[in-house]
């Protein structure tokens, strides 16, 4: 036997795979139709190993998404195998398949199958996920679509907070919400490597995009406007959009919006503030547009937030195996 030990934690739909060689894999079902592996492999992955996480997985119309933070990960298509590398990433439909898992010795990565024909209805927050799937031509009615992909800083740091989330025993609902931001993440990049206007962007331009994204990222409270950077740059609001866009593919104000709503999310399940103080620390002058703002990306207010996703976390976290 190539594991050491094995642990079903039903409660919170995890299982989890302890490798002789020291490394784990840790697979959640969150949600009917969501299946996450959380892979830090440190010597492969035998045959028996593929066999216990494919009993997790069934035939069906799936999108399938593996991202490397190191390794490779090995991404079989037509008798043909291409290695993805660290930053890369792969999005694959399939329908009436099987998901195909293959990573080398060293892998660290994540690898998420999200079956469609199983999404469950009503969820907010699930809907807005598949909305964007569907925008985004993974969903379009050719049988297999295929997408490489170039992870985004934002992306990997959404990844790496997971893979520690997973790999920390945290509960189901605390997976589901950061998973459905990583896959958010995903389709922004997806829609960004393979749209080739977006690369078509002159040296001036991407170094104005960027000074951009990195005030809205770093200093999100401040009152950055669209106004503001355009009389900096001595060019029209719309021309900086378009720069923005481009690169980014998003508008400027979609992306401060985007940014602080993350920050926004990180503070209500990690932090004791009060609602209004995390309106203000995320550059809100009120908790009215603070909320009104949060509940149109989550489909809840802040407060409705916290109490169903991330109350348990701030009492239980690292204790869920202690009691």
């Amino acid at each position: 036997m190539t594991y050491n030990d094995v642990i079903n934690d039903k409660d919170n739909r995890r299982l989890e795979i302890s490798l002789k060689n020291g490394g784990r894999i840790v697979a959640y079902c969150p949600m009917e139709g969501v299946h996450i592996f959380a892979c830090d492999i440190r010597c492969g992955i035998q045959e028996e190993v593929k066999r216990l996480i494919m009993n997790n997985l069934s035939r069906g119309h799936f999108i399938l998404c593996a991202v490397c933070l190191s390794g490779t990960y090995k991404h079989k298509k037509d008798n043909c195998i291409k290695v993805i590398n660290p930053r890369d990433g792969v999005a694959e439909r399939r329908l009436d398949d099987y998901p195909f898992l293959d990573v080398s010795s060293d892998y660290l990565g994540l690898v998420t199958v999200l079956y469609l024909d199983k999404m469950p209805k009503g969820d907010s927050i699930y809907s807005r996920l598949k909305d964007r799937v569907v925008e985004s031509g993974l969903n379009k009615e050719k049988k297999d679509s295929l997408f490489y992909f170039r992870q985004s800083n934002l992306t990997r740091r959404a990844v790496e907070t997971l893979l520690g989330m997973c790999f920390s025993n945290e509960s189901q609902d605390m997976v589901l919400i950061k998973a459905i931001e990583v896959g958010l993440h995903y389709i922004d990049d997806i829609s960004t490597s393979n749209s080739g206007s977006r690369r078509l962007v002159k040296k001036s331009q991407l170094k104005i995009a960027e000074e951009i994204m990195n005030c809205l990222t770093e200093r999100y409270d401040e009152p950055w406007t669209t106004k503001y950077f355009a009389e900096k740059f001595k060019i029209s609001g719309t021309t900086l959009n378009k720069y923005f866009f481009s690169v980014y593919g998003y508008e400027i104000k979609e992306y401060q919006i985007k940014v602080r709503m993350e920050r926004a999310e990180e503070m209500l399940c990690e932090t004791d503030y009060q609602i209004g103080e995390i309106a203000q620390r995320v550059g809100y002058s009120t908790h009215t547009k603070f909320g009104a703002a949060f509940k149109a990306k989550y489909g809840a207010t802040p407060f409705e937030f916290r109490r169903r996703y991330c109350a348990s976390h701030l009492d239980k976290q690292d204790n869920y195996f202690n009691g």
